[in-house]
């Protein structure tokens, strides 16, 4: 036999199941999203490192060699 205040008791612990379960839903949620934000950031970078060395190779190559003479000798 349940008195009043164990079932008083009873709905407030069902009460903050119910919350806490959401809350730990909302949080994997967040987790997830992170997880794949992390991992379009990375190949993001990893683009930008390819077009960087990219241009600095172009540039390498624009450079006149330093042991040639300049067009006036």
């Amino acid at each position: 036999m349940k008195t009043p205040e164990v079932e008083g008791l009873l709905q407030d612990l069902q009460s903050r199941y119910a919350f806490q379960e959401d809350l730990l839903n909302s949080l994997n949620a967040t987790v997830v999203a992170q997880g794949r934000q992390i991992e379009q950031l990375q190949r993001q970078c990893q683009h930008l490192q390819q077009v960087i060395r990219g241009m600095a190779e172009d540039v390498e190559q624009m450079r006149p060699a330093t042991n040639e003479r300049p067009p006036h000798y």
